[in-house]
């Protein structure tokens, strides 16, 4: 029996189209975080390099954008179902996160490579829904 859904593959390259739309989605769901200036860098490299700090977002990496991006985008009946991430860390994390805060009732994300305990323990305080 075939599954009533489909997958998300990324297996083109994205357009600048698609990339602003995924802004748009995304604009409000997701902490805006600074890009100051490394003077290091910039000095080394001989060009200006800013550098994100994603680790001022809640699962501290750049994979929130991703996994926002991805709930906002799968059909109503998906949301409620199990997230399987394929790996154990920031996307993960991402998911787990943002599974919370997007989808009612909150699927459970499976670790398929759960060796990680860290990123296993933190994937469930993510999830952990408050009250």
């Amino acid at each position: 029996m075939a599954p009533d859904w489909q997958p998300v593959i990324h297996s083109e390259l994205v357009s600048r189209a698609a990339i602003w739309a995924a802004r748009r989605r995304i604009a409000g769901g997701v902490v805006v975080t600074p890009r100051p200036k490394s003077i290091s860098l910039s000095e080394i490299t001989g060009a200006l390099l800013l550098c994100k700090l994603d680790n001022r977002k809640r699962t501290g990496s750049f994979k929130e954008r991703d996994a926002h991006n991805a709930f906002l985008q799968l059909p109503e009946r998906q949301k409620k179902r199990v997230v399987i991430a394929t790996s154990a860390g920031n996307q993960t994390l991402g998911l787990a996160y943002h599974s919370r805060l997007l989808c009612k009732p909150q699927p459970r994300p499976s670790l398929l490579k759960s060796s990680f305990l860290t990123a296993a323990l933190t994937c469930q305080r993510l999830t952990r829904r408050e009250g």
